[in-house]
């Protein structure tokens, strides 16, 4: 999937078929995006012993939208600068966290209006 971007690109649309199938599931059973899950993180990296954290789906998902900016920012750095990728190519606040981008976007209307 890192190298191949047919694998890639099925393993995306493996995911929004998977994404569409618990909307509609969600739609004729109940809300699945509360359902628990458990979470597991290593954070000892010498032990190796990973630690599983209760979670929910919907945190989960929403926590991987919030990481997906980050890989966003890092993918914008290297389109830019190594493959000539132009700024203008990419909306504005693409790889940009919308926490920041409202902020920024705050800070902007009031200096415009003192």
């Amino acid at each position: 999937m890192e190298t191949d971007p047919v694998e890639a690109r099925r393993c995306i649309m493996n995911l929004r078929d998977a994404f569409e199938e618990i909307k509609t599931s969600s739609e004729r059973n109940g809300d699945l995006l509360g359902n628990y899950v458990t979470a597991n993180f290593m954070l000892d990296p010498s032990s190796g012993k990973e630690i599983p954290l209760r979670s929910t789906l919907e945190r989960e998902l929403g926590f991987s939208a919030h990481h997906a900016v980050h890989h966003m920012a890092m993918a914008k750095i290297i389109a830019l600068n190594h493959l000539g990728l132009h700024s203008e190519a990419l909306p504005d606040d693409f790889g940009r966290a919308p926490s920041t981008v409202h902020s920024e976007n705050s800070s902007n209307l009031k200096a415009r209006e003192h």
